[in-house]
C-alpha cells in the first residue's frame, strides 16, 4: 500500500478521540497486523492496486467509526474481511452501472460492426436529446451517475435528501429508457 495512504490512516487512528480511546490500541494492532494481508486479498479480488488501497483504507476508517459508536467487533479480522468484500462488490456494481450508462450516452470505445454503430449512434442521439430536455436536477443527477458517483454522494452535491435523489434518478432513467425504446420501435 502507498506509504502516504498508510500514514493518513495511522494518523486517523492515533488522533485523540474519546470514542476510539478505549479501542485505539486494538485498532493500531489490527492495522499493523492485517493491513498488508487485506491489501493483498483485495488486489487479488479486484485486480487493481488503486482500488485495493481505497478499499483497505475505507475498511479501517469504518472500523474507527464502529469503535467511536461503541460497536468494536469481537473478531476484527473477520469483520474487516467482510467489509472489504462488500466494498469490492459495491465498487464493481457501481462501475458496471456507470459503464452501461456511458455506453448508452455514447462514450464507449469498443469497435462495433457498422450496423451496430449506426443503431448505437441513433440510440446515443436519442439519449442525448432526452438528457438535454430533462429538468436541471434530473439531468445533473443522471450525469453524476454516469461519472460514477453514488446516490448519497449525488444527494450531498445537489443538497437533497437521499430519497429525493433516488426519485430524481428514477425519473431521469425512466425518461431515457422510454426514449430509447421509442427510438428502437420507429422504422
Amino acid at each position: 500500500m502507498d506509504e502516504q495512504v498508510e500514514a493518513v490512516v495511522l494518523e486517523k487512528v492515533r488522533r485523540t478521540d474519546p470514542g476510539v480511546g478505549l479501542h485505539q490500541g486494538k485498532i493500531e494492532a489490527a492495522y499493523d497486523e492485517l493491513q498488508r494481508e487485506l491489501y493483498s486479498f483485495v488486489v487479488r479480488s479486484s485486480r487493481n492496486s488503486a482500488t485495493a488501497e481505497e478499499v483497505v483504507q475505507e475498511a479501517f476508517l469504518r472500523l474507527i467509526r464502529e469503535a467511536r459508536a461503541g460497536r468494536y467487533p469481537t473478531n476484527p479480522r473477520a469483520w474487516l474481511y467482510t467489509v472489504c468484500v462488500n466494498l469490492v462488490r459495491s465498487k464493481a456494481r457501481r462501475q458496471q452501472v456507470a459503464d452501461r450508462w456511458l455506453a448508452l450516452v455514447g462514450h464507449g470505445q469498443t469497435v462495433q460492426p457498422p450496423e451496430d454503430q449506426v443503431l448505437g449512434s441513433e440510440r446515443a442521439d436519442a439519449v442525448a436529446m432526452v438528457v438535454g430536455t430533462l429538468p436541471t436536477d434530473q439531468r445533473t443527477a443522471f450525469l453524476l451517475t454516469v461519472q460514477g458517483f453514488r446516490g448519497p454522494e449525488i444527494a450531498r452535491i445537489l443538497g437533497k435528501s437521499d430519497g429525493a435523489t433516488r426519485v430524481l434518478l428514477f425519473r431521469a432513467r425512466s425518461a431515457i429508457r422510454q426514449a430509447v425504446l421509442e427510438s428502437e420501435v420507429k422504422p
